[in-house]
């Protein structure tokens, strides 16, 4: 969270391009900082947000935050190894896990990571799949 002047945000202060939310707040914060804005962080001033989500929740928002990375100041991240094998495994397992989670059943932190990290590769993949095809090479670049 920011707080500044809202003249200091010009006339569109967020990228149109972001296709879902996730990464507009990093990227403005990215564009003020690089135009000289200095951000001080102070960890006084805290904003608790009451989401209260399931796992599957979350993994579908994670899905929408690896959808919304179009920006040229942000680039998309290397998936980890064990993408490969866990997007095919992890979002059949997510209602399952969902409910034991909902249940009270401890998942422990490197599979609620994993869920959540291949939510948001899915969510890339997605967005990579809907980008228009490269043009061919033109001849003269031969």
């Amino acid at each position: 969270n920011i707080s500044l002047p809202r003249e200091l945000l010009g006339d569109e202060p967020f990228d149109p391009e972001f296709a879902a939310y996730g990464w507009e707040d990093i990227e403005l914060g990215y564009r003020l900082s690089s135009a000289g804005l200095k951000l001080v962080y102070h960890p006084a001033a805290a904003a608790e947000h009451l989401h209260p989500m399931t796992l599957a929740d979350l993994f579908a928002r994670q899905q929408l935050v690896g959808r919304g990375i179009s920006s040229p100041f942000l680039s998309p991240l290397e998936p980890p190894r064990w993408f490969g094998a866990g997007r095919r495994l992890i979002p059949s397992l997510v209602p399952l896990l969902s409910a034991l989670d909902g249940a009270g059943v401890p998942l422990g932190k490197r599979v609620l990571h994993r869920v959540l990290i291949c939510g948001y590769y899915l969510g890339q993949l997605d967005r990579i799949s809907r980008l228009p095809p490269l043009p061919p090479p033109s001849e003269s670049a031969a």
